[in-house]
């Protein structure tokens, strides 16, 4: 299965395996709602846990219940001072990189939805995986990049 970086099947791209009997072990994050209100249609944001990789997929492909929490309404504000903040679709930065706008005075929303903590305990070293509203891009930043409140929900 493949999961894109935004929900688009133009962008980064992702995976998870589905086959069986060795499934990956995804999680249902938010969702994005389809303007034309088949709940089937809308791209859902999900965390393969086996190689920590996020991104969208059509409900119509997710097994058992979608979530109903809406991207739109998930995690906290932040902002970063880094001008071009990168995002990565897994916490590493080999992984494919998306980007958020963060030159004043026209920065992109984000929000921080959820963070993978980091094994050593400083908080600072934490991946929250951030969503940009501008572009709806979707990626793992160190928490040390962003400003602002930081979400408390692990992923």
């Amino acid at each position: 299965m493949s999961l894109f970086q935004c929900p688009a099947t133009a962008c980064n791209q992702g995976v998870a395996n589905e086959h069986f009997p060795t499934r990956d072990a995804l999680t249902d994050i938010c969702y994005l709602p389809y303007s034309g209100g088949n709940g089937d249609q809308d791209w859902n944001l999900v965390l393969n846990y086996a190689n920590n990789e996020v991104g969208f997929v059509r409900g119509q492909w997710l097994d058992g219940t979608h979530t109903s929490q809406t991207c739109g309404g998930a995690g906290a504000p932040v902002t970063s001072g880094v001008p071009t903040l990168s995002l990565f679709q897994c916490p590493a930065t080999f992984c494919n990189q998306g980007v958020a706008n963060q030159h004043l005075p026209t920065r992109d929303a984000l929000t921080d939805i959820c963070y993978l903590p980091y094994s050593g305990g400083n908080g600072d070293q934490d991946w929250n995986l951030v969503l940009n509203y501008a572009n709806n891009e979707v990626g793992f930043v160190r928490g040390q990049w962003l400003e602002g409140t930081h979400t408390n929900q692990t992923c």
